[in-house]
Parts: C-alpha cells; sequence; structure tokens
C-alpha cells in the first residue's frame, strides 16, 4: 500500500501502511497530509528524536488525518498511536 506512495524513507512507508490499513484509509490521505511541512516534521521528528516518544494520527472531522504528539483530550474518529519503547532513534 504505502510502496506505490513514493516516500522515499522506510520508517515513515512503515508508518504509512501501518495508518493505511489499521484506519482503512486510501493513500490520498496519508498523501496530503504528508505534504504539510508541519506533518511531515513531526513525522521525521518522531523517528529520529529519542525525546519523541509518542505520535498520534488520527481521523479529523472532515476526513482528512492529523498529526500529533500528544493524545487528544476529546476526539471522535478513529486514531492510530505509534510509541517508541524503550526511547531510541528508530534505526534506518
Amino acid at each position: 500500500m504505502a510502496a506505490e506512495l513514493d516516500i522515499g524513507d522506510s520508517r515513515v512507508e512503515f508508518m504509512a501502511d501501518y495508518v493505511l490499513k489499521a484506519l482503512r484509509i486510501k493513500g490520498d490521505k496519508w498523501t496530503k497530509m504528508y505534504t504539510v511541512e508541519d506533518n511531515k516534521q513531526l513525522c521525521l521528528e518522531f523517528c529520529d528524536k529519542p525525546d519523541a516518544p509518542t505520535l498520534v494520527i488520527a481521523l479529523n472531522q472532515a476526513g482528512g488525518l492529523a498529526v500529533t504528539t500528544e493524545w487528544p483530550t476529546q476526539f471522535k474518529q478513529k486514531a492510530v498511536s505509534m510509541l517508541k519503547f524503550p526511547f531510541r532513534n528508530f534505526a534506518a
């Protein structure tokens, strides 16, 4: 699924594949989310920095994906969380 998205980073491809399967959405939603520079930066920081142990990707009310490093206090849509344990960098 994520191989067709041409992301270039195997760690982000893994995350994309997991999110697409878990939330049962199409790749265009991931592509739209990942083209926003802030979202891309959050995904890469999660992969690269040991002090970013949590990444939450949720469907918002408009049907798009929203990325955050903390659990929202209130959400009504599906969400996927990724946790690093122990808190280390992903190996590329």
